[in-house]
């Protein structure tokens, strides 16, 4: 995002070109000063697609038949992510739904979710990996939100037809800074196994 000053001029050099590892976490607490915390998180499937538009206040004060100040602050961040499924482990941890896993004997189809009326949206933390190129080395970007409040995704399934459509749905999120004020955080590697290990700490995902 073009109006995110606080982008490192490594960050803003790298051409990037690979998507992958999608992953929300949900927030357990969130206090002034040092920001959110977050339970244990799950992948989403493979990435596709993720767009980022920054949202900002602006106001200006004039005087003297001009303008004397002019003052923009942040707002939200519009996040469009697109994946190739959800697990619906995934519909708990965003959206308050009740998932149930197969039990012991039971093939994959003993899993089951119970979604309710009274289901809500959850905050918590999401982060992906954009990996491309810097001064002539592969490198890898973890991009992390902070405080991430995603809407139920539209799903549609085809019947079978002359040609083969994948159903792949699109998830619409609205992030915001926590209590520490940050609201992105983006740091760079130069391997895919140190910045999947990042993702996953952040996330509160075990690593090998």
């Amino acid at each position: 995002c073009v109006s995110d000053m606080t982008c490192t001029q490594e960050v803003e050099v790298m051409y990037q070109y690979k998507l992958a590892y999608p992953v929300f976490a949900p927030q357990e607490s969130d206090e002034a000063g040092t920001g959110a915390t977050y339970g244990t998180g799950s992948f989403l499937g493979e990435a596709m697609t993720v767009g980022m538009t920054v949202q900002e206040n602006s106001a200006q004060l004039y005087g003297d038949d001009g303008m004397v100040a002019n003052v923009t602050a942040f707002k939200q961040c519009d996040i469009s992510l697109g994946v190739t499924k959800i697990p619906l482990k995934v519909y708990e941890l965003m959206f308050g739904a009740k998932h149930t896993s197969a039990t012991s004997g039971q093939s994959a189809t003993g899993e089951k979710l119970s979604e309710k009326k009274t289901d809500a949206a959850k905050y918590g933390g999401f982060g992906v990996i954009a990996s491309g190129e810097e001064n002539g080395n592969e490198v890898y970007q973890l991009i992390w939100f902070k405080k991430v409040k995603f809407q139920k995704p539209t799903e549609t399934y085809n019947t079978n037809g002359d040609s083969i459509a994948f159903g792949t749905p699109t998830l619409n999120g609205t992030a915001i800074s926590d209590g520490s004020g940050e609201w992105r955080l983006r740091e760079v590697y130069s391997t895919l196994e140190t910045a999947l290990a990042a993702l996953k700490t952040k996330a509160g995902i075990e690593t090998a």
